[in-house]
């Protein structure tokens, strides 16, 4: 099982709680919950592939010793977007790579791209038990590249 030692920007909220909280936390199904600390970690993982950027700079003001205090406060990587909608002014607006004369199916890579964050925001569940295994992770990322696969 992973620790409490790493980079804080990706280490679960379980965690970083007082003693008495996380020995409560982690006495319920200790196994099960020791491969959802690693999904919280791949989560900020995916935000940073997606995003190129490291995550929490622009949510913390002076210091990445807050980072833990505000993600047990349920503290995320900001999402750009909250919507279908956003997504795609998004693509349109970006200076990616990703723009509509590259994409065929600009339908088909608003849906990978909403279901990839829809994922991340489960594997960055506050409780571990509500993450996803990585089994079920790796099914929906595999849709999601079929469905951008489907544009080439």
């Amino acid at each position: 099982m992973t620790t409490t030692v790493g980079t804080v920007f990706y280490i679960a909220p379980e965690l970083l709680e007082s003693s008495d909280q996380k020995t409560d936390h982690l006495n319920k199904k200790t196994a099960d919950i020791a491969k959802k600390v690693d999904v919280y970690s791949f989560s900020i993982i995916l935000w940073e592939v997606f995003f190129e950027r490291i995550p929490y700079v622009d949510d913390i003001q002076s210091s990445t010793f807050k980072v833990p205090y505000l993600v047990i406060q349920g503290l995320r990587p900001l999402i750009l977007f909250k919507n279908r909608e956003e997504i795609r002014m998004w693509i349109n607006t970006t200076s990616s790579i990703m723009s509509r004369e590259t994409i065929s199916n600009m339908d088909n890579m608003v849906d990978a791209i909403y279901e990839y964050f829809e994922l991340m925001k489960k594997c960055w569940n506050k409780e571990p038990q509500e993450r996803p295994s990585f089994d079920e992770i790796r099914e929906v990322l595999s849709s999601i590249l079929t469905k951008i696969n489907q544009d080439h």
